[in-house]
């Protein structure tokens, strides 16, 4: 079984990134450091393991796209509902 993905604090630092693709990567937590990419437009977050989103995904106010599908995840953040984001996901029961 493969590790699931290590991502260093210092991706914050690309602020510049419109689009992040992590999904497939085993992920159980989301990095701290994506939800500091306040200029991401995309992000990719399907098929990892997710079980919850931070409440800091708030953050990524730029955001039109997100795909969560195929985690774990049981709610989303309400600040994230609340988001002019196109939410491309399916909660498993």
């Amino acid at each position: 079984m493969a590790a699931a993905l290590n991502l260093p604090d210092s991706l914050s630092q690309l602020q510049g990134l419109r689009t992040l693709a992590l999904d497939f990567n085993k992920m159980e937590d989301v990095p701290p450091a994506v939800c500091e990419l306040r200029n991401l437009t995309r992000l990719y977050l399907g098929s990892n393991r997710l079980m919850n989103l931070p409440a800091e995904v708030k953050n990524l106010q730029n955001l039109r796209c997100l795909w969560i599908g195929d985690n774990r995840l049981k709610t989303l953040p309400p600040d994230l509902v609340r988001m002019e984001t196109c939410l491309a996901n399916r909660l498993v029961d």
